[in-house]
């Protein structure tokens, strides 16, 4: 899954170990990282040639907001890669719903009509559950621009008693299932 870029291992040991651990080959490897750090190269050829799908999950990061992106001031990092923008966590201030979804739109298109990019899936990917007043569905940047739609699950015994898969993550699958 999601361990960190390592150029001496491709970052790629821990999901090995992992399928190895579980008898199964999982089809996706995923990083995680600032939009404007780059796509891991040689990793993610790895990863395609191991048959694995490489999929890059985009963070803003510190330096960079969702106004800047919606005004077109990072199109230069855009790649012919898969990836996602992150859902916003409670760290991250949002700036408003109308520019996050303003921002995905803006990388949908340039990705489709400027960079050409066939082979680049938009993957919608909601937390297990809302974050304080913000709803997933206020996030969707609709059908037209998301090509998939998933969610992750998190059990917290921080916030209750240790719960089923099934029970954790029921809810969010009918909401996902239920967006437009």
């Amino acid at each position: 899954g999601n361990e960190p870029y390592d150029a001496t291992q491709d970052g790629l040991a821990g999901h090995f170990a992992l399928e190895a651990a579980v008898g199964a080959t999982l089809g996706r490897m995923t990083w995680y990282a600032d939009i404007g750090g780059g796509w891991p190269t040689a990793a993610a050829a790895r990863a395609a040639h191991s048959g694995h799908t490489p999929v890059l999950s985009w963070d803003l990061g510190a330096s960079m907001t969702l106004a800047q992106i919606l005004a077109g001031q990072h199109d230069d990092v855009l790649g012919d890669t898969r990836f996602s923008l992150a859902y916003p966590g409670k760290d991250r201030a949002v700036q408003s719903l109308a520019e996050f979804k303003g921002a995905w739109r803006h990388v949908h298109d340039r990705a489709r009509s400027h960079v050409r990019a066939s082979n680049v899936k938009f993957f919608f990917c909601a937390n297990g559950g809302d974050i304080g007043p913000y709803r997933m569905e206020d996030y969707f940047p609709g059908d037209a621009y998301v090509d998939e739609v998933g969610f992750d699950v998190y059990n917290d015994l921080q916030y209750g008693p240790w719960r089923s898969f099934a029970a954790e993550a029921a809810p969010m699958y009918a909401r996902c299932a239920a967006l437009p």
